[in-house]
């Protein structure tokens, strides 16, 4: 998980939903130098992984947030998320307008 979020915000939304278990790493804005439109989050979260940036794929709902994940070269999926206000996307190699439309042929496509 790489937010910009708080840690704390992230680790209290992950407990909340029953899902910190799924997420090997968590990587907050907190931690890294430069925030996002800089990749530094998304490449530090690939170290901690110990994948190659090039194999991740990104869910973003932010303009920044896109440009980051492209600057890791990373792919990006845009989410059209209500309660980001008016973003940007079109950067994204796909946009979805639900979570639940992410799935393994969707992203095998990218």
């Amino acid at each position: 998980m790489a937010s910009s979020s708080p840690k704390f915000f992230i680790e209290t939304v992950l407990e909340t939903l029953r899902i910190r278990e799924y997420f090997k790493e968590i990587l907050s804005g907190e931690e890294v130098q430069r925030g996002k439109p800089y990749p530094d989050i998304f490449l530090e979260t690939a170290e901690m992984l110990r994948v190659n940036p090039q194999e991740c794929v990104v869910i973003e709902d932010s303009t920044n947030g896109i440009k980051a994940a492209l600057a890791a070269g990373m792919k990006c999926i845009g989410f059209i998320n209500l309660n980001s206000g008016l973003q940007d996307l079109t950067s994204a190699s796909i946009i979805v307008d639900s979570i639940c439309k992410i799935n393994y042929g969707l992203i095998s496509n990218m």
